[in-house]
């Protein structure tokens, strides 16, 4: 019971390798805030990925953009 409660949220005992490197890599703390002095100052991007589907009317064949 101990040994589980000094090893929570760490996969010390259990789990994947893979799982253990991601959980003893992240940031021991908060990046900070960001604390903007004027509108438009700061600007956030979604840079994931997104594939696109689409019909061509003509053919009604699908192509896909990436």
């Amino acid at each position: 019971m101990v040994l589980a409660e000094l090893t929570r949220a760490s996969n010390a005992l259990v789990g994947s390798t893979a799982g253990k490197r991601s959980i003893a890599a992240r940031p021991k703390g908060v990046y900070g805030r960001l604390r903007p002095t004027r509108p438009g100052e700061f600007v956030l991007l979604d840079t994931t990925p997104l594939d696109v589907f689409a019909m061509e009317r003509l053919t009604l064949r699908w192509w896909e953009s990436s």
